[in-house]
């Protein structure tokens, strides 16, 4: 019943998007479509184009066997539609307000027109999401500097990456291998990834295990579980599926060379300098799972030492991690700054910002940063309109604070 009534509500979406960008285009080409068999033809059989795409994907979905990767039929329904319909909606709020100032007003078709021009901008920026920029990897270098920082880590590198959700690059190892290619070619000190590094099932990572040991970090690697991670959304025969899923997770992030930190930490080492590295497990708001344990994870640091924590989901830095002071850095992921958004400079804006006020990039309340990380891969939305895959570059600086003595 619920399936029904949300087919039905999408059917009448797109034929309301559909026969408003009908008015929209006939309005602008002085009754062209109402007049013209071919024109009007060549409209209808291009708007059911992404019914009869959906409708394919339908069948391919009650036909096919079950696989462990989300498959390619639904990423191309999904793609075919939000190419024309993200488009189409702003077609139609253009003309609805031309609509209502012809009504109310006088007649222009000024407001109409504008909407065109736009919608065929987004079209090409949808497009352009969903090809070439979904797997261009974008590195942003943040400089992290704080007097907790010792002498011997002054300038030392860290390179973080999230939310891979691998089982999306099935058949596209390539961009795997140039991700690592890049990241290799930072020469990082130390690699950090902070969860999801699959979307439901261990099995997803199997054939990309030798790709990613190829990743190069004289400290080590490092990483954590996110909420895809504990196979959650998948329905198990029984619980020991799942159990069996998360063990082998483990098994293959250590056959690709990361240490999985599930809240513990560890203390990374240069002579008689360090800093503290903790890791807890996924903790989100519901209805995400909660099995982070901060106060596990940093039983027995050293306050004093530069500590960072790696928690998968941003809310938990407000809900709990401010409550510790001597967490000074946090690094995250979990929005994917929903693969959709506008950076312009230093100003950014994505539809994530509704649900999380830390959704990209890197954030402070008085001492304490959050850094989020905007993924590496993507899950639903085949693509990344105007947000680009990231690879996140800190660069640790020392404040010398006067009257100590920094000689190594």
């Amino acid at each position: 019943m619920k399936i029904a009534l949300v087919l039905i509500f999408f059917l009448i979406f797109i034929a309301f998007h559909d026969f408003l960008t009908f008015k929209a285009l006939n309005s602008a080409f002085a009754g062209c479509l109402s007049r013209c068999l071919w024109a009007k033809s060549l409209y209808w059989t291009t708007a059911i184009l992404p019914l009869f795409t959906l409708i394919w994907a339908l069948i391919m979905a009650s036909t096919s066997k079950e696989s462990y990767y989300i498959p390619n039929y639904f990423y191309i329904a999904f793609g075919v539609l939000t190419l024309f319909y993200f488009p189409k909606t702003f077609i139609s709020i253009f003309y609805t307000f031309d609509y209502l100032w012809n009504l109310i007003l006088f007649k222009t078709h000024l407001i109409n027109i504008i909407g065109l021009g736009i919608s065929i901008l987004v079209f090409l920026w949808t497009l352009h999401g969903l090809t070439l920029n979904r797997s261009h990897f974008q590195v942003r270098t943040q400089e992290i500097s704080n007097s907790k920082i010792p002498q011997g880590f002054d300038g030392f590198k860290i390179i973080q990456i999230s939310d891979m959700h691998i089982g999306s690059f099935h058949k596209h190892p390539e961009d795997i291998e140039r991700l690592v290619a890049e990241i290799n070619h930072e020469k990082p000190d130390l690699i950090l990834f902070t969860g999801d590094m699959v979307s439901n099932y261990a099995n997803e990572l199997e054939e990309f295990t030798h790709i990613l040991s190829q990743l190069e970090a004289p400290f080590g690697k490092y990483a954590i579980l996110g909420n895809h991670d504990y196979g959650e959304y998948v329905k198990w025969a029984k619980p020991s599926d799942s159990e069996k899923n998360l063990e082998l997770l483990e098994q293959l992030h250590q056959k690709s060379g990361f240490t999985l930190l599930k809240n513990t930490h560890v203390n990374i080492v240069i002579g008689s300098d360090s800093f503290q590295l903790a890791g807890v497990e996924n903790w989100g708001l519901p209805p995400f799972p909660q099995h982070g344990d901060l106060a596990t994870a940093l039983k027995h640091t050293n306050p004093d030492l530069f500590t960072i924590l790696l928690s998968h989901d941003p809310s938990h830095w407000r809900a709990q991690v401010l409550n510790y002071s001597s967490v000074d850095l946090t690094l995250s992921g979990h929005t994917h700054a929903m693969q959709l958004g506008l950076e312009i400079g230093n100003w950014q804006w994505s539809p994530a910002s509704f649900k999380y006020p830390e959704w990209g990039g890197l954030y402070t309340e008085k001492k304490q940063m959050l850094y989020v990380n905007r993924g590496a891969g993507y899950i639903g939305l085949p693509g990344r309109i105007g947000i680009r895959p990231e690879i996140s570059k800190f660069v640790l600086s020392t404040i010398k604070e006067p009257g100590k003595n920094y000689e190594l």
